[in-house]
């Protein structure tokens, strides 16, 4: 199906792109092909024309809305002539070609074929046969099982004498005298 150019394809431009997409893209193509830049060049100021006219249409909302319907419709009745070419083109020798190869094969030409050219695919197949089933079932006595050094031992922990207030440990849980008692209202308990 043939591509239906737009004001888009003239400002190179997506026809989703947001309205600053096309004011920045109508800005580059106008400094690269401005008259003042391309004195006497006039297929410069031919693509100037046409860049101005596609950002007229572009930048008005209802005018875009009307290309972009325009779009659609020249869309629609481009699918419908090709698809009205494809029902009515005759059968051809190039269509015949392009189906895939197998369908194109007669039964009787596979088995010639594979009758022909047997050693081509029975070695490979008689050499895949042979390494699969010569493995054996067990896995092959190898060096002896990994085993790891002993873990470090950690040196036992030795409970300081002193507490950091410098009175003795003590004995059982509690709190060390001398430290302000946090939560004693009982929502808390010190293991």
């Amino acid at each position: 199906m043939k591509k239906i150019h737009t004001h888009y394809d003239n400002l190179k431009v997506a026809q989703i792109a947001p309205i600053e997409v096309i004011h920045a893209a109508y800005r580059i193509l106008s400094q690269k092909f401005h008259p003042d830049r391309n004195p006497g060049d006039s297929e410069a100021a031919r693509i100037m024309v046409i860049i101005n006219t596609s950002y007229e249409v572009l930048s008005d909302p209802d005018k875009r809305k009307e290309h972009d319907q325009w779009i659609a419709q020249q869309e629609l009745l481009a699918a419908q002539n090709a698809d009205a070419n494809r029902r009515s083109r005759p059968i051809t020798q190039t269509a015949k070609t392009q189906q895939p190869l197998l369908l194109r094969f007669k039964l009787r030409g596979i088995i010639t074929h594979i009758s022909r050219y047997w050693l081509l695919y029975g070695a490979p197949c008689l050499f895949l046969w042979i390494w699969a089933t010569a493995k054996p079932s067990v896995p092959p006595p190898g060096p002896k099982p990994y085993n790891a050094t002993p873990a470090p031992v950690r040196e036992e922990y030795v409970r300081p004498v002193t507490a950091p207030n410098g009175q003795p440990w003590p004995a059982s849980a509690g709190y060390i005298k001398g430290y302000k008692r946090l939560h004693a209202d009982g929502l808390s308990t010190v293991i």
